[in-house]
């Protein structure tokens, strides 16, 4: 084989800043292409892969700085420079702003597996913003474009350490194990799996910026816009020039929701605060803005290594040992506390925990509260529905009483005829007598649709839908509706009535009124006084009639029923 020239020794005054980069190994499973916290540049980029040599400059370009041979350059024009703001809420969101830095010629399912949450501290760190921490992060950049180079790999040889590491592999005499164990050590940790084509030189300017995923509503509900607004202060703090009028009212607004926000550069000289200025020292001291990979098997031939009978055999070797070597396990946050199981999200190796019953959090280490039953939870109706077997208009089984209803007025209360009493559902119900951890058994009433009011049932209208599983619909002869459970084991939804106040008056012009009241409190709270427990909502409908002037010596009767109650949220 021949001798090649060592390479020329240069200075880093005399080469392009960051141009040995190329041709470096490139670990795409522990990389960071999109640096966000500006402190993590060559986390991913291993040993050179192939042998550069400094000998000339190139002529008629933009730099006078010696490049590599075999590398073309090709300058960029001066743009004027516009900043980009990315919304980044979800996973899918992540991954579509972690790829714009990085072209990857391979497969998908290496590109799945790349930048892990376990391996990558970008990754990492992003993740556990969105996830655990619950933010938004909006990331706005602008970056001058400098250079761009992408090198001729036919003609660039191969280092000598790649080449020993490759003609010392071992093949076929040794386990799977001894060889998977060489290749993970001396190829993956020294090399990477991929190796870099090409690079884009230049610089970023960028800025974090972190809001509760809650407080994102609360500021759309106002009319402002995120991007623009977090657009308007990457300006301000690099001293841009804004492109359009700033509302300050609007944007101290938007400002008082972010919990924290920083900006940095990347390239050129960081001590310089203002854009402009910076934008100008880019060009001595660049940095990688975005770059392409290729894998490294497309190295491991014959022609590359003609004087070893085994290159296929290893080539094979190494790419099942990959297969391996990517195959981490997905990861969730303490592994779901053994109370759930790790379900895969589709993005950089992070799971999601599904709970068992009975758990919640991030990481299933919350036991949740036992569901309570509210002293006061209505159930049955009259002689229309039973709870737990016993029909209200006679009597409640053990743990149950009966909710009473408004008292008929006499006979000879006006001196004439009474109109008839509203009974049929506004009439006695059972209401649970204590609270504790047992859901409210057959009949517990859940939803209302009567007098104005529609109360829904898991989301569900007693009047229209039908009742969620383990429910009935019930609808009684003056127009009530409503879900009564049919399975004790089912749960108390949303929408369960508790604690109740009836009024109904009666009254006749130049007579006394007559009125009467029952209340029934839900879990010590009353309706009628316009209270409810905690993650209960307070409920009213109203009827009011104009009766016929005959029953009463030609004098008009005016009647009134309503109701209040509590439903759980």
């Amino acid at each position: 084989m021949p001798v090649r020239p060592r390479p020329k020794a240069l200075s880093d005054e005399e080469t392009l800043s960051n141009s040995n980069k190329i041709g470096r190994g490139y670990n795409l499973l522990t990389g960071n292409p999109v640096c966000y916290t500006g402190t993590c540049q060559m986390e991913g980029f291993a040993r050179p892969i192939f042998e550069l040599n400094y000998n000339k400059k190139a002529q008629g370009t933009c730099t006078k700085a010696l490049i590599p041979d075999n590398v073309d350059i090709d300058c960029l024009p001066s743009v004027e420079v516009q900043a980009g703001t990315e919304i980044i809420s979800t996973l899918e969101q992540l991954q579509k702003s972690t790829m714009r830095g990085i072209e990857v010629s391979a497969g998908a399912k290496y590109q799945m597996a790349s930048f892990s949450y376990t391996h990558s501290t970008q990754t990492n760190y992003m993740i556990d913003q969105l996830v655990k921490s619950n933010t938004e992060v909006i990331y706005t950049t602008a970056k001058v474009s400098v250079i761009r180079l992408s090198m001729f790999e036919p003609m660039i040889n191969l280092t000598s350490q790649f080449r020993y590491v490759i003609d010392n592999l071992p093949c076929c005499n040794y386990t799977e194990d001894e060889t998977r164990k060489y290749i993970f050590d001396l190829v993956f940790n020294y090399f990477g799996y991929a190796f870099v084509t090409d690079l884009m030189l230049g610089g970023i300017a960028q800025q974090n910026m972190y809001i509760n995923k809650s407080e994102v509503k609360t500021i759309e509900q106002k009319g402002i816009s995120t991007s623009n607004e977090a657009k308007i202060e990457f300006y301000v703090s690099l001293g841009m020039k804004q492109q359009s009028s700033v509302n300050e009212t609007r944007h101290n607004e938007f400002m008082r929701h972010v919990q924290k926000t920083y900006a940095t550069t990347l390239g050129g000289d960081s001590s310089i605060q203002t854009f402009t200025e910076w934008s100008k020292t880019v060009k001595t001291n660049p940095i990688i803005i975005k770059f392409g990979v290729k894998l490294i098997f497309d190295l491991l031939t014959a022609k590359r290594f003609p004087n070893d009978p085994n290159i296929v055999t290893k080539k094979a070797l190494i790419e099942s040992a990959l297969e391996n070597y990517i195959k981490n396990p997905i990861y969730c946050y303490n592994n779901c506390s053994a109370n759930g199981q790790c379900k895969p999200s589709g993005y950089f190796q992070f799971g999601e925990c599904q709970c068992n019953d009975g758990w919640t959090g991030l990481d299933c280490y919350t036991s949740k509260p036992k569901p309570v039953a509210l002293s006061g939870t209505l159930c049955g109706l009259e002689s229309d529905v039973a709870c737990d077997g016993q029909y209200p208009a006679n009597q409640c089984s053990n743990g149950w009483g009966q909710t009473g209803k408004p008292a008929v007025p006499p006979a000879n209360y006006y001196g004439c005829g009474i109109p008839p009493f509203p009974v049929v559902g506004n009439g006695n119900q059972c209401a649970k007598s204590e609270t504790n951890s047992a859901t409210a058994g057959i009949g517990t009433i859940c939803g209302y649709v009567n007098y104005g009011l529609t109360v829904l049932c898991d989301g569900r209208n007693p009047y229209s839908d039908a009742c969620p599983i383990g429910y009935q619909r019930s609808s009684t002869a003056s127009q009530v509706f409503f879900c009564y459970k049919t399975d004790p084991s089912v749960a108390d939804l949303p929408g369960t009535m508790c604690g109740r106040t009836l009024h109904y008056g009666m009254s006749v012009k130049n007579k006394p009124h007559y009125n009467s009241v029952t209340e029934l409190a839900c879990g010590g709270y009353y309706p009628g006084r316009s209270a409810c427990p905690p993650n209960y909502t307070l409920r009213y409908g109203r009827d009011h009639r104009h009766k016929n002037p005959r029953i009463c010596g030609g004098l008009f009767i005016d009647t009134i029923t309503e109701i209040w109650f509590c439903s759980k949220n």
